[in-house]
């Protein structure tokens, strides 16, 4: 007797002459599997910063900085920000430590701006030599371009055959063995002599 997948929770096979009383007893797989609505956490950003964040990300992808100098330029602005948040009040902070942050702040924005035009020059190079290598090979009738393809005709016993002449089909090796008795050099003899 089968079950059909379900729990056999009332048991028919034993005790027959006792009156079956049904128990709370409920399959695993009938209990509800969730009983609380999940809720999404609200964040303090403003959608207005998001997008800002965004459009920053965007900008730096496009000029060409890659990850790790944009890591590199964020440690130097928290640890701009890190000395600042150090020195404590405003009136015990020196005007030597401002300039030297502002010339390493300025050192770095040189840097990522010379490495930022390097990319860029590279990449125009790199377009430039594809588009020459491009104009180079590239045929003006797309006709000769292309490979020409062999049919699968041309492969099979029946399909059409170039007409060669007889002083080419002459030179061949006339003992060469051909798998295909229709086209043994036998065959085409015996078709000249007894078909006509």
């Amino acid at each position: 007797m089968t079950t059909s997948h379900r729990p056999q929770l009332e048991a028919r096979n034993g005790a027959k002459d006792i009156q079956y009383v049904p128990t709370s007893t409920q399959h695993v797989r009938l209990l509800p599997g969730h009983k609380e609505l999940k809720k999404r956490t609200r964040t303090d950003t403003n959608d207005n910063e998001v997008h800002h964040t965004k459009r920053k990300r965007e900008l730096r992808l496009e000029d060409g900085v890659t990850e790790k100098e944009d890591d590199k330029l964020k440690r130097a602005e928290s640890e701009s920000d890190d000395r600042v948040d150090d020195t404590g009040s405003s009136e015990e902070y020196d005007d030597d430590d401002d300039e030297e942050e502002e010339d390493d702040e300025d050192a770095l924005l040189d840097e990522w701006n010379r490495v930022r035009q390097e990319r860029i020059d590279s990449k125009s190079k790199e377009k430039k030599s594809v588009s020459v290598d491009s104009s180079v090979n590239s045929n003006t009738n797309p006709d000769l371009a292309k490979p020409q393809k062999s049919g699968w005709r041309s492969k099979t016993v029946f399909g059409r055959h170039s007409n060669k002449s007889s002083e080419s089909n002459e030179n061949k090796d006339k003992n060469k063995y051909i798998n295909d008795l229709s086209r043994s050099a036998y065959h085409k003899d015996f078709m000249q002599k007894h078909v006509k």
